[in-house]
């Protein structure tokens, strides 16, 4: 079966720019005509830690955020081998032949994707956030530079919790909502453990409620 037209593939893509985007999506149309493909590569685990600090008792100051990008040498060694690989994956078929032989390539990259220390520069570069930022107040002994406990209780408290994505040590393969879902679900079990709160009688308040909303009880419940 041929692949299809690269236009029809990614007409989603299209539709969407177009409708929310107008002005940059005519602009992109004159400056770059015809139809191009993006290969991306992301980094799923960066081992690379950056901060973020408050600097002020005023809470409107802005904080000190410094992500620390790629200041790990395997979190570079790792994407750029990545980056190499995208040259394999546009040479194989059925891909290939969606290209034009010699077609145009991002400026900015190396002519020649086997060039590991061209491609780091590249990267440092060029490189983005996926804009799933994590782990900054991380599950972890606090001599190791965790802020929260087993409990998501922060270190030398005991009352004050964090519950959101910066508990993660480490950043999820995928989009971390899911996950930020189960953390708050946990902690919610957490926090009725801490005030005696019996989830099974708290289960029965509710399902009452229901039935009495629907006229469906039983008063010989009572």
């Amino acid at each position: 079966m041929p692949a299809p037209p690269l236009h029809k593939s990614f007409g989603q893509y299209e539709t969407l720019a177009k409708a929310y985007c107008p002005e940059s999506f005519r602009l992109v149309q004159t400056l770059l005509p015809g139809n191009f493909y993006t290969v991306a590569v992301s980094l799923m685990h960066p081992l690379s830690r950056g901060y973020s600090h408050i600097t002020s008792s005023d809470p409107n100051a802005k904080p000190a955020v410094n992500p620390n990008y790629l200041v790990h040498p395997l979190d570079l060694e790792i994407f750029a081998r990545h980056v190499r690989f995208i040259g394999t994956i546009v040479r194989t078929e059925p891909l290939k032949s969606l290209f034009k032989p010699g077609g145009l390539v991002n400026r900015a990259a190396p002519k020649d994707l086997q060039d590991l220390d061209a491609i780091k520069e590249y990267i440092k570069d060029t490189g983005l956030s996926s804009w799933h930022p994590t782990s900054t107040c991380a599950m972890l002994p606090r001599e190791a530079g965790g802020v929260v406990d087993h409990n998501l209780v922060v270190h030398q408290t005991k009352n004050l919790r964090v519950i959101d994505a910066s508990v993660m040590p480490i950043t999820p393969r995928g989009n971390p909502q899911s996950s930020v879902y189960a953390i708050a679900e946990r902690a919610a079990d957490f926090i009725k453990m801490d005030y005696a709160i019996d989830p099974r009688r708290q289960l029965l308040h509710y399902n009452f409620i229901s039935e009495v909303e629907d006229g469906s009880y039983d008063q010989d419940f009572f």
